[in-house]
């Protein structure tokens, strides 16, 4: 099984890191993405990424009390087209947790 782990850093990184550590503990490191954890430096993030979620199984979206609030460049991040939350494009399973 392969997970895509969700989460914004400025919202739940540190639970996110977490869930990381028990996830590839058991289903091995290769099979679970967390950015800082599974993308190399100089990589291509947004390649990386879209790569991931298109051989992914399901997709844990840990939400935390700031996460729909949690703001980019261009505002707030839930609204910009070009954020990474827009699973529905990838058919993925979701599970949201909060």
């Amino acid at each position: 099984m392969r997970i895509f782990l969700s989460y914004r850093r400025q919202d739940a990184g540190g639970h996110a890191g977490r869930l990381y550590d028990a996830l590839a503990s058991r289903f091995g490191a290769v099979n679970v993405f967390h950015d800082v954890s599974t993308i190399q430096p100089g990589a291509d993030f947004a390649a990386q990424v879209s790569e991931f979620i298109a051989a992914s199984d399901v997709t844990l979206v840990v939400i935390g009390p700031t996460w729909v609030a949690v703001t980019g460049p261009g505002g707030r991040r839930l609204q910009d087209p070009e954020d990474y939350v827009d699973f529905i494009d990838y058919g993925l399973d979701l599970l949201p947790l909060s």
